[in-house]
């Protein structure tokens, strides 16, 4: 059995790097999306050794749920092959 302040850990750390990835690596932006403060999250970061890259920040597109590096609907629904409903 794991104990409880490990999965808590675990948990945070795989939180953290989610919204640092939908984020772009940008740390102001990934803290907004915890709930936390900036300085809190680079603690975190540095606890957990974590390497930030800077990216092109991720948008979830509003028709298919998934997240893109791009915020273009029309080019997403083409790159899944699923065409281009108009509404």
């Amino acid at each position: 059995m794991i104990p409880l302040p490990k999965l808590v850990a675990k948990l945070e750390k795989r939180l953290i790097l989610r919204a640092l990835k939908r984020a772009g690596g940008i740390i102001n932006t990934a803290a907004e999306e915890l709930g936390i403060n900036r300085t809190t999250l680079s603690m975190k970061i540095k606890t957990y050794a974590l390497i930030v890259i800077r990216t092109e920040k991720l948008f979830q597109c509003e028709r298919c749920g998934a997240w893109h590096q791009f915020d273009d609907i029309d080019s997403c629904m083409r790159a899944r092959g699923k065409g281009v409903r108009n509404e």
